[in-house]
């Protein structure tokens, strides 16, 4: 049987910022710090036949590279053209897609004009193509792997919005069309979960079956319920558990409305039947995952929101407060509860925000697969994802979350102590960067690329 990970996290107090990772066959890890890239990379790396992918750009607005990356030395391997800039909103989502037991790497790359992409597969360890799909294609969702890992999934229109949208389905070895099905749904639609499209000129959400058939087509606002009056949708965040979605939706409310708006208007979270689009269950004022916080199916957590948001020029909020939930994704059952009152921490404020509001000592530091260090207002509480507050120590580094200045929704954990500054991370753990071989790979609070050994 594989021996499990045990983290020990070093106190501040004892001046030893070192946490390691133990295992019963090679004892202790660290990592070290051997080259850092001038890359801005977007979105945490993933490995493949012993490179490390990433996407990066030197352009203020557009991704326009993939890049493999020698773990060892940060040197390029080989790059590639990429694009993402027919995904508007869907940044935070679109990684290198590793298929074909680590083989086949799969992304976006131009294609014709008006910004149009074409899927393109290539071989991981040398960057040569192995097939592409489309010419002119107009995506309405990152491609995702699909199938069992077996296919390459999206939703795409050809010829630059000519053709209808359609579901996709791609061999991932091969590229081989095994579906291209007609989306019968308004336009302006992007694929907001897994086989779940919602219109966004109409707000209707659809369920999608295996063969592009739609199972069920409601009004987004029927969907949601009375809390969602006034509600705007311009996307959706999402997962899926068993037969129940649970999402929350992107809002485009404030930008209609300089009066003051309730969080519970704003805000909404509900489980959705998959197989009927019936409402099963509703939480008012929350969303689907807390900032700062990494959205773990299997520990899920929602942030519910309370007071009223201003926006405009005279932006502003009244009795703005937040409680941290744990929740059964099937039922809505809140299995625990943390009020963090009026912290600013758990919204998208950077530090300005926080120093304006008195806030800028407080900080989010994760330092397990499921616990997080949260110091509020001058209070330190240890959350365990699965249990809510629990006595534990507050180590000297952990893992913080950054977001891109040039990409809207784009975030990425970086190795932090509990100031924010960049540290070497502790020990190569899996959720903060990318392990490959003897060697560690992770994103600086800047994104770009540091790697180094990992000794024992």
């Amino acid at each position: 049987m594989t021996a499990g990970l045990v983290v020990q996290l070093a106190l501040i107090g004892t001046g030893i910022g070192v946490a390691v990772v133990a295992t019963r066959d090679r004892g202790p890890e660290t990592v070290g710090q051997a080259w850092s890239s001038d890359l801005v990379a977007l979105g945490k790396p993933v490995a493949a036949r012993g490179s490390v992918l990433v996407f990066s750009s030197t352009d203020e607005n557009l991704v326009d590279r993939i890049a493999a990356l020698d773990p060892a030395t940060g040197r390029a391997r080989w790059t590639a053209p990429a694009s993402i800039s027919r995904i508007e909103g869907d940044l935070g989502q679109f990684t290198p897609l590793v298929v074909d037991n680590g083989a086949t790497v799969v992304w976006l790359t131009p294609a014709g004009a008006d910004d149009t992409v074409s899927v393109v597969a290539a071989d991981a360890a040398t960057g040569e193509r192995r097939w592409s799909y489309g010419e002119d294609l107009s995506v309405a969702s990152s491609p995702r792997v699909c199938e069992n890992g077996s296919a390459i999934c999206l939703v795409a229109a050809a010829d630059d919005d000519a053709g209808p949208l359609s579901k996709v389905v791609l061999d991932a070895r091969s590229g081989r069309v095994r579906l291209e099905a007609p989306l019968r749904i308004g336009s302006d639609t992007r694929e907001v979960g897994d086989d779940l499209v919602l219109s966004g000129n109409d707000e209707t959400l659809a369920a999608v079956a295996d063969d592009g058939t739609m199972i069920w087509q409601e009004p987004a606002t029927k969907v949601f319920g009375a809390t969602a009056d006034g509600v705007v949708f311009i996307g959706m965040d999402s997962v899926r558990r068993g037969d129940v979605y649970v999402g929350s939706p992107v809002n485009g409310l404030l930008a209609d409305s300089l009066a003051p708006v309730a969080q519970t208007d704003l805000n909404a979270l509900v489980g959705i039947r998959a197989t009927t689009g019936e409402r099963v269950w509703t939480r008012p004022g929350a969303t689907l995952g807390c900032p700062r916080i990494a959205f773990d199916p299997a520990h899920p957590v929602r942030c519910v929101f309370r007071g009223t948001v201003t926006s405009g020029l005279n932006a502003d909020y009244e009795n703005f407060g937040v409680t941290l939930e744990g929740f059964d994704l099937e039922t809505g059952e809140t299995t625990w509860s943390w009020d963090a009152r009026d912290a600013w921490v758990f919204t998208d404020a950077f530090g300005a925000g926080l120093a304006a509001r008195g806030q800028s000592g407080d900080f989010v530091l994760r330092a397990g697969a499921t616990r997080y260090v949260l110091r509020v207002r001058g209070e330190t509480t240890v959350l365990d994802l699965g249990r809510g507050p629990v006595s534990a120590e507050t180590p000297a580094t952990g893992w913080c979350t950054t977001w891109s200045s040039r990409w809207s929704g784009v975030e990425w954990p970086y190795a932090c102590d509990t100031a924010g500054r960049d540290a070497l991370p502790s020990a190569p753990v899996e959720f903060g960067g990318v392990r490959v071989g003897d060697n560690y790979v992770w994103l600086d609070r800047d994104g770009r690329p540091r790697g180094g050994p990992i000794t024992s």
